[in-house]
């Protein structure tokens, strides 16, 4: 620091470096081409669109180059798959404190990529062969039934140890 050197800041280096990742800019047919699949992908109201519209080839060009970087973490039917895999009979026998947060984290994964992911990600998720609607239905239908199962069990368990108790304390 007393050698007079400067670090540079890291808001800057980040800005650089993003700079340096984005490719060269496409000719102008491509670019509106691709432009016009980053908006349609955004399902946005048309107002909105309107502005993006209007926005200048570099301002477009920075917007097609995020939504490029910004990738599903996973597809929809990966996380389909592992709620469905919960709800199998020898799973839910076995059912632990660790495969309840396991899944507990998969429905948190399946809520951030609705919410973040593009309108084409929750088509897919919805579409027939994912049917992921269904899927989380079933399986909050079937948690619901573990949870209201296991509590009349252990009522019944309760009543049944309160009445051995009553029956045995009578004179």
């Amino acid at each position: 620091m007393g050698n007079g050197e400067s670090t540079p800041d890291p808001a800057l280096r980040h800005n650089t470096t993003a700079a340096s990742m984005k490719s060269p800019m496409p000719d102008q047919t491509e670019l509106e081409e691709r432009f016009a699949r980053v908006l349609a992908s955004m399902d946005l109201p048309p107002d909105k669109a309107k502005v993006l519209r209007s926005y200048d080839n570099d301002k477009k060009w920075d917007l097609i180059c995020d939504q490029e970087r910004v990738q599903a973490k996973e597809p929809p039917h990966t996380y389909l798959q592992k709620l469905q895999g919960y709800m199998e009979v020898n799973t839910a026998k076995k059912k632990s404190s660790r495969k309840m947060l396991e899944s507990t984290q998969v429905l948190r994964d399946i809520e951030i990529s609705l919410r973040t992911n593009n309108i084409e990600w929750v088509k897919e998720f919805l579409n027939q062969e994912n049917s992921g609607l269904d899927v989380l239905v079933d399986y909050l239908t079937f948690t619901q039934i573990q949870i209201v199962s296991k509590d009349d069990t252990f009522g019944s368990m309760s009543a049944n140890s309160s009445l051995r108790n009553m029956v045995g304390s009578s004179p």
